[in-house]
């Protein structure tokens, strides 16, 4: 008979722990032992990929040496997303990245957020920025903390989302685009800009009720209007708002007089930008002119982008050039709002002379000493003046400047970012918070 020593060093006595205390042990391993758990035995190889829901990826590499520092770069990232593929578990409970990494792994960076963000993230205290692009995975999101540094959050196009929730004392700049959600602002002190925008048919108006809290602090607001059927907007006040932005898709027969209840809704208005896309070809029809209305005294600047010279778009402005009394500039570009800044606004502006003309019409309703620019396409940049009053600036759009700016890279949403740190909740809420 074997003596009984020997029988228990044969034994995988570990293997014979409950599961409860097995995933315990796990769950207080780093990443890089949790691996190495899965040579113990046969019934260690896969549990590690199920059940650590600590993902911390820390290993600060000294960077003196530049071949080195790539070398290692790209080997840091190799190994991260080598157990992102293998991890099984349903959810986290921390996920964070402590690397010297560059704008060239901006990419990944994105991938381990919309990991992070699918397993069920908690907390993102250290984050300052966030934004996020068709996502299919977010579902309810929360963004809450007393010590939260966010300052800009974007949650465009993201079919799956169905409410969220914002408790950020620093936050500056807020985007959502996308169908009727729950919105919660609860606390956002600091908050200055809006992009509300949304999809099909879905008007902003429930996005109003949830920030009417902040309304009165705004600087910035960009709305995108889908104005279908003459869909009422209700409009609370803007004291502070400066810049009112508008991305209006418009059909025929269209008309935009209810638009004019935003801008008199901020009477500290300075710049007021229209972008409309027609989705129709529009068709005669008679201008129609606002009889009354309140001067303005405020707002100095005027940009329509996508002038279709119809009555749909010339009838505000007529009431624009009339109403703002100390206009300073109204900027006319007849080129669509969707293919500004590519290859294809050139032959756009090009192909629009008829429009050009007919914007110049309105140059007889402008201020005194108001600048009239309607923007065209010429080998050079030439400028005119006319009259003694009134001024008429037709500025060419140099195409080599053109070209030469689609060239510039974007910045990435994450510059400079070296940490990443994102703790996680349940499956199928993701959160920010402390």
């Amino acid at each position: 008979m074997k003596p009984l020593a020997d029988d228990m060093e044969k034994k995988d006595l570990i293997s014979l722990l409950p599961d409860e205390v097995l995933i315990s042990i796990l769950s207080l391993l780093t990443v890089k032992e949790a691996c190495r758990t899965s040579v113990v035995s046969h019934g260690w190889k896969h549990l590690w990929l199920f059940h650590i829901r600590i993902l911390d990826f820390d290993d600060p590499v000294p960077m003196w040496d530049k071949y080195i520092a790539n070398r290692d770069r790209d080997k840091f990232v190799r190994r991260v997303k080598h157990t992102l593929n293998l991890h099984q578990a349903l959810t986290i409970d921390k996920f964070r990245v402590c690397f010297d990494l560059t704008k060239r792994y901006k990419r990944d960076i994105d991938r381990w957020f919309h990991f992070a963000f699918s397993k069920g993230v908690k907390s993102c205290p250290l984050l300052e920025r966030l934004h996020v692009d068709n996502s299919e995975s977010l579902v309810n999101l929360k963004f809450c903390g007393s010590s939260l540094k966010l300052k800009y959050l974007h949650i465009i196009d993201c079919s799956q989302v169905r409410s969220i929730k914002i408790f950020a004392p620093n936050l500056e700049s807020f985007g959502y685009v996308g169908k009727i959600i729950e919105l919660h602002v609860d606390y956002a002190p600091r908050l200055l800009d809006v992009y509300i925008a949304g999809l099909s048919l879905h008007p902003v108006n429930y996005a109003f009720l949830a920030l009417s809290s902040y309304l009165h602090q705004l600087e910035s607001l960009t709305l995108g209007i889908c104005h279908y059927d003459n869909i009422k907007i209700e409009v609370p006040k803007c004291a502070n708002l400066r810049h009112l932005k508008l991305n209006v898709s418009a059909r025929d027969g269209e008309c935009l007089f209810d638009l004019i209840s935003l801008i008199e809704a901020a009477p500290l208005l300075r710049k007021f930008t229209l972008e409309l896309f027609s989705l129709e070809p529009l068709k005669e029809r008679e201008v129609r002119k606002v009889i009354n209305y309140d001067p303005n005294e405020h707002l100095k600047e005027v940009e329509i982008v996508g002038f279709v010279g119809r009555a749909i778009d010339i009838e505000l402005i007529v009431y624009l050039l009339e109403s703002a009394i100390k206009l300073e500039k109204i900027v006319i570009n007849p080129c669509c709002p969707i293919v500004v800044g590519t290859p294809w606004e050139t032959e756009e502006i090009e192909n629009n002379k008829d429009v050009k003309e007919c914007a110049k019409q309105l140059k007889k309703y402008l201020p005194l000493g108001a600048e009239f620019v309607i923007l065209s396409v010429r080998p050079l940049i030439s400028v005119a003046a006319v009259s003694d009053t009134q001024q008429l600036e037709e500025v060419a759009l140099d195409e080599k400047a053109i070209a030469a700016s689609l060239l510039v890279s974007k910045l990435s949403p994450f510059p400079g970012m070296k940490h990443l740190d994102v703790a996680g909740g349940t499956g199928q809420h993701t959160t920010c918070s402390d």
